[in-house]
């Protein structure tokens, strides 16, 4: 097992005068330090692993009888050029019968999150490109798309809360969860009028599991809020320089405020006075400007640390953007 760095995730490592440097944050590690970590992992991994199994039994007692028969997998992985694999004709032919049930698949094979994402997103996007080769789908087929949706849903749903604490992993599911329920609602289906000509109806699906549309806005807030933290917990300069330029924000709004108070005050036709205030204003305006875009570019330096974490998935993982 490699080592994973414990403030940023990252896996690239640098050995420098006896110690392991990590090139994602600068996190130092001695070799002993290095050892403990990696059998930490080692051992979460374990417990990770006997939960999973767990949980198959519990919910499906057969599993272990099924799993003695081979069956036919789904890739896992893009192409190389960047597109899908295509599904196993047989995986294919089965999918909208037996993604609604989370305990086949895994009896089918498919463990772990990362192999359910990536069979559900390319069943989905055979499904989602099925219907767009109709010319005119009606609205029964529509609501059938709408079925194969939620099958999907349930399946990237339950993939998600497999590792609980595997926070970029769940974030990718997650937002992948959204991008099936938004592809699904931007389609269209077709009907004739009196004369026989065809009509276009954009009364989108909604197809998200009950109750799980605001769950998973939430849920994804959830992980991503861990990946900014270790983030954070990784470079203190710049947590120390965004709280005093939020401070020095807080001291300009309220200059600022004494200001508009003051032009309030001039009357509505005491126009030279209220310019003259006006004139005072601007530097203040453009002071609170400078300070309000030295924040914005500390905080999109977390949001691209999260980016980046999800984006080293892509090779291994089918992030849906449709």
């Amino acid at each position: 097992m490699s080592l994973t760095c414990e403030l940023c995730g990252g896996t690239d490592f640098v050995k420098s005068e006896g110690l392991f440097v990590c090139q994602g944050c600068g996190c130092k590690y001695t070799v002993e330090e290095a050892r403990k970590v990696m059998a930490q992992a080692a051992q979460e991994q374990q417990q990770r692993q006997e939960r999973q199994q767990a949980y198959h039994r519990r919910h499906d007692p057969d599993l272990q009888s099924r799993q003695q028969t081979p069956v036919s997998q789904t890739p896992v992985a893009p192409g190389s050029d960047g597109s899908y694999l295509p599904l196993n004709p047989q995986v294919a032919a089965d999918f909208p019968q037996v993604a609604a049930d989370f305990s086949q698949v895994i009896g089918g094979g498919l463990q772990g999150p990362q192999a359910i994402n990536n069979y559900a997103c390319q069943g989905w996007q055979l499904l989602l490109d099925e219907y767009g080769r109709l010319e005119h789908p009606s609205k029964q087929r529509q609501a059938e798309l709408g079925e194969r949706a939620r099958e999907v849903l349930a399946l990237l749903d339950n993939a998600a809360r497999l590792e609980p604490e595997n926070h970029v992993q769940d974030l990718l599911i997650l937002e992948n969860c959204k991008e099936v329920a938004s592809s699904a609602h931007q389609t269209k289906y077709y009907d004739q009028d009196d004369e026989g000509k065809w009509r276009s109806h954009s009364f989108g699906l909604t197809v998200n599991l009950p109750g799980q549309s605001s769950s998973w806005d939430e849920m994804i807030k959830f992980h991503r809020s861990f990946l900014e933290q270790r983030y954070r917990d990784g470079h203190p300069g710049e947590v120390s320089e965004r709280e005093a330029l939020v401070a020095q924000r807080e001291e300009i709004e309220g200059r600022l405020a004494q200001l508009k108070d003051e032009k309030r005050s001039k009357g509505l036709f005491n126009f030279s006075e209220k310019r003259e205030v006006k004139d005072r204003m601007k530097p203040v305006q453009a002071e609170l400007a400078e300070v309000n875009r030295q924040i914005s570019a500390l905080d999109a330096n977390v949001s691209n640390y999260v980016k980046a974490r999800v984006k080293e998935l892509e090779s291994g993982y089918i992030r849906l953007n449709l």
